[in-house]
């Protein structure tokens, strides 16, 4: 049987899944195509480090050119991660007549669209599904099964380090330290785990979600991002007592004219579905008009998740290609305009250490008045120091009473956090 060849950049953990996938399963595979998946060439920076494994079924080479010139290879898969050196083989493979699959959500956040539309004008393959959550076929979902509905809000808990690091905190009493100590440990966190903790990662993927769900093209700077590295003790306890659990998501929802994207903590009541993701698993939950509420929940990481989400993606391509053909997979583009706004309407939990109670309540009431926001809730975790839930509010109001509340006397804002609650119908 003729074999169609697929060349691999890259040998780390995800690199390894995709070859050990297309090899383990290749049966299943063949059976879907006219022809077998060979790896005929993989890409390293580092040869001496690549075991027998792969080095007896594929051609180990440290010059990615040799893959762009090499007339066979039908399918390049970049799975090396960083963005201007995996740009320069992306651009190098499309403009070589090869079809392109990523899981590189980095790349593809700040330059898919410009990938997208050079793959377009190839006529090639340009996908990226394991980009977003991992092994959770979420963007294909999004492109097909509602390419006939209309998407209205997209929830996530997409990166798996902040997740894990709130359920320790939530679940075993841990404190931030100790429980980042043990994801990285696990070896669920990096040694520099900013790009998880600070929100960037989940932001990267909120902006492909952005793109593939509403057709709206974003920049990472139009998404609101907070880490989680102020998480405290404190507030997972009221929140536990109040109902609620805290969380990190991605919050995409649009009204109207009107767009928000953001990513952080939020307090959720705890019937919601997503307060049940615990640990490292990522989930995404949908709204849409005709499909209702639905929720997608798997491993957002890991070699063999990622690598079949790459591997579906490479049948994908392999079958277009055997009818002579290609799709643009971000294929979606809203034609309508949309205002961006920081943030949808939110209520909001605030913890507060007040030295006089009376007179501290008075300027907080004063605070809130002036921004026409009211409290619904009203509690003392301890001498000096209690918390409100207050009605709904716009970003803006929130961030002016935070600091008003910075300067005033008496009263001193220690945590705040928006409230996540479903909109019941009439």
């Amino acid at each position: 049987m003729v074999s169609k060849k697929i060349a691999i950049l890259g040998l780390g953990t995800v690199g390894q899944g995709v070859f050990r996938v297309l090899r383990d399963h290749q049966a299943k595979i063949t059976s879907q195509l006219h022809h077998a998946l060979e790896v005929k060439k993989i890409f390293v920076r580092s040869p001496e480090k690549v075991t027998e494994e792969f080095s007896s079924q594929a051609e180990i080479v440290t010059d990615y050119q040799e893959i762009i010139a090499d007339p066979d290879i039908d399918i390049v898969v970049e799975v090396m991660g960083g963005i201007d050196f995996a740009k320069q083989c992306i651009e190098g493979a499309l403009q070589a007549g090869k079809a392109v699959v990523t899981a590189n959500k980095d790349l593809i956040c700040e330059h898919g669209a410009s990938l997208s539309q050079l793959a377009e004008a190839k006529e090639l393959d340009l996908r990226f599904e394991a980009a977003v959550a991992g092994g959770i076929p979420i963007l294909n979902t999004l492109r097909n099964s509602f390419a006939g509905d209309e998407v209205t809000e997209i929830l996530g808990i997409l990166n798996g380090t902040s997740n894990f690091i709130i359920s320790e905190m939530t679940e075993n009493g841990s404190s931030y330290q100790e429980a980042l100590a043990k994801a990285q440990k696990l070896g669920f966190a990096e040694a520099d785990p900013s790009a998880d903790v600070d929100g960037l990662d989940a932001g990267r993927k909120a902006v492909i979600l952005a793109k593939m769900g509403f057709g709206i093209s974003l920049n990472l700077d139009d998404v609101m991002i907070k880490g989680i590295s102020d998480l405290n003790a404190v507030d997972i306890e009221v929140a536990r007592n109040l109902g609620y659990v805290i969380k990190s998501l991605a919050v995409l929802n649009r009204q109207g004219e009107n767009f928000a994207c953001e990513v952080q903590s939020f307090l959720l009541e705890n019937s919601h579905p997503l307060a049940m993701v615990k640990q490292e698993m990522n989930a995404v939950y949908t709204k849409s008009k005709a499909g209702g509420e639905m929720m997608f929940y798997g491993p957002g990481a890991g070699e063999l998740p990622t690598g079949v989400a790459v591997v579906s993606d490479i049948i994908q391509v392999a079958k277009n290609q055997e009818n002579d053909d290609y799709q643009v997979f971000a294929n979606y583009r809203l034609d309508e305009k949309v205002h961006l706004s920081a943030q949808a309407n939110y209520p909001y939990y605030y913890r507060l250490a007040i030295q006089d109670q009376s007179q501290g309540l008075k300027t907080l009431l004063d605070l809130l008045n002036q921004e026409g926001i009211s409290i619904n809730h009203l509690g003392n975790y301890q001498e000096g120091m209690l918390y409100i839930l207050t009605s709904p509010g716009s970003y803006s109001s929130h961030q002016a009473i935070a600091k008003q509340l910075d300067s005033a006397q008496g009263v001193k804002l220690l945590a705040s956090y928006p409230i996540f609650k479903e909109e019941k119908e009439d």
